[in-house]
């Protein structure tokens, strides 16, 4: 009997229909919900490939839900669109809808992210059907069911394990991505102590560097040869689950999951559909623990790329201006315009000045506009960039002005957008400061993006300000032929 036919016929007994009912404990405690993960998520439905089908778990998921069954500590390598935070709150919400007491805290990144995973894990409850006890909370992020257990989804700040006064579980999903991670796992662990062995702590992460307390927990002697070992397994040995110390670690490869492994041309088509770069690729699907101090941009591809000149503009093209506002001292104040005509996409002007005031910079800056007419103009909105969108937006009340936050997270998308670019040669730029500036740009051992010691990466956070609205700029079909491009 297959695993969905099972569910069918749990779903249909009448003693299951009469649970939600009776709100008791004793009714509760002998509700014959599953408690055995692989039997339970079948009973549930998730979103996936843009529909929503029942739970059936693939072998490497129910491989790590005994893992997390059976050990206290679990931290989880992982590569992208594998499903485990789907996994890990399922068996969150399997332990509550079966066990009085049970509290679960999920850490995330943002609120929003724990907001988004509070929301998942409501909708797997409520596809339960007759089987979904009674909520006794209406919120996103502190789901509770009446007489049973309770889940949490925070954001990491000082204060968000306070308050909790004893958990069961505590999951850090992407850890390796979480400021502030090392302080909230130690203030968290003095609600595990009252359960002795039986709380769980599991860390579960893309990788994001050799450094931080989810790379620390990973990383052993063997760590390297253990990734090479499941990224070239000439088998189906995909997937590796050793214990060191107190931890039990999990790493696992895309070529684990049975639709992805079985197409060969998977890995070529999603890297092509997501735009990703080599370098990011081997980050987000292969394992990769990017070496300190690493190059962002491939020094081979920056020069291929830099055949170019600044031009006057030309009739009938379409460009996009960006601008990265100085914050003083020696920071530059930089515009650039880029022609997005055809490809490649072309520097066509640039103005780069530091020590100057910030009027003049912006008149400069509006008088390019004024030259070249661009689609959309690109401000770095976070920082110093608030007064150079007002100021800028005072000068021409008429342009198409768009904020780019430049926080870490974006900053890592955007310049991996720009590298994407560069590494297919769809850019063309004179062999100048940019170049420089490409070619020291690095990312260090924390995942941090920023120039190397002694140099600049003002005119590099231009452009990728600039392509951050690329897709925007970018003119329609009837525009291009109404001006006579095609």
């Amino acid at each position: 009997m297959t695993l969905l036919m099972q569910r069918n016929l749990i779903l249909s007994r009448p003693k299951y229909r009469k649970l939600v009912t009776n709100q008791s404990k004793e009714v509760s405690s002998i509700n014959k919900i599953p408690t055995e993960w692989k039997d339970f998520a079948p009973l549930t439905n998730i979103q996936t490939s843009g529909t929503v089908k029942p739970f059936i778990p693939y072998d490497y998921q129910i491989k790590v839900s005994e893992a997390i069954r059976d050990n206290q500590n679990v931290v989880i390598g992982k590569v992208r669109q594998m499903g485990f935070s789907e996994t890990v709150i399922s068996i969150c919400l399997m332990r509550a809808v079966t066990e009085a007491g049970f509290v679960a805290v999920v850490f995330s990144k943002t609120q929003a992210d724990a907001s988004e995973l509070g929301r998942r894990l409501r909708d797997q409850a409520l596809s339960l059907g007759e089987l979904c006890p009674p909520f006794a909370s209406e919120s996103k992020t502190r789901i509770v069911f009446e007489g049973l257990g309770s889940i949490y989804f925070l954001p990491v700040t000082a204060r968000s394990a306070r308050g909790i006064p004893s958990v069961s579980m505590i999951i850090f999903d992407e850890a390796a991505f979480i400021d502030g991670i090392d302080g909230v796992y130690q203030a968290a662990m003095p609600t595990l102590s009252m359960l002795g062995d039986k709380g769980r702590v599991v860390f579960i992460s893309t990788p994001n560097g050799r450094s931080g307390l989810f790379y620390k927990l990973l990383a052993d002697r063997d760590l390297v040869r253990r990734i090479d070992e499941i990224r070239y397994a000439d088998s189906d040995r995909f997937m590796d689950i050793w214990k060191t110390g107190e931890w039990v670690k999990v790493l696992i490869h895309w070529r684990a999951h049975p639709k992805y492994g079985a197409d060969p041309n998977w890995a070529i088509k999603t890297r092509a559909d997501r735009q990703l770069t080599m370098q990011a690729w081997n980050v987000e699907y292969e394992l990769e623990f990017s070496e300190s101090d690493s190059n962002v941009f491939n020094h081979t591809d920056i020069e291929a790329c830099a055949n170019g000149l600044l031009e006057a503009p030309q009739p009938r093209h379409r460009y996009i201006m960006g601008i990265d506002p100085n914050s003083g001292g020696d920071d530059e104040f930089v515009t650039q315009v880029w022609d997005i005509t055809s490809f490649p996409y072309k520097k066509v002007a640039e103005y780069a000045q530091a020590q100057v005031g910030s009027d003049y910079s912006l008149n400069r800056s509006a008088l390019l506009y004024d030259t070249y007419q661009p689609s959309v103009v690109a401000i770095e909105s976070n920082a110093m960039g608030a007064w150079a969108i007002e100021g800028f937006i005072k000068y021409r009340p008429s342009a198409n002005v768009k904020g780019v936050n430049t926080n870490q997270n974006s900053k890592r998308v955007n310049t991996d957008r720009l590298a994407l670019l560069i590494e297919n040669h769809q850019l063309s730029y004179a062999n100048d400061e940019f170049v420089v500036q490409l070619k020291n740009f690095r990312q260090n051992e924390r995942g941090q993006r920023m120039a190397a010691a002694g140099f600049r990466d003002d005119r590099v956070m231009c452009a990728a300000i600039t392509f951050a609205v690329l897709d925007e700029a970018k003119p329609r079909g009837a525009d291009l032929m109404r001006r006579g491009v095609l």
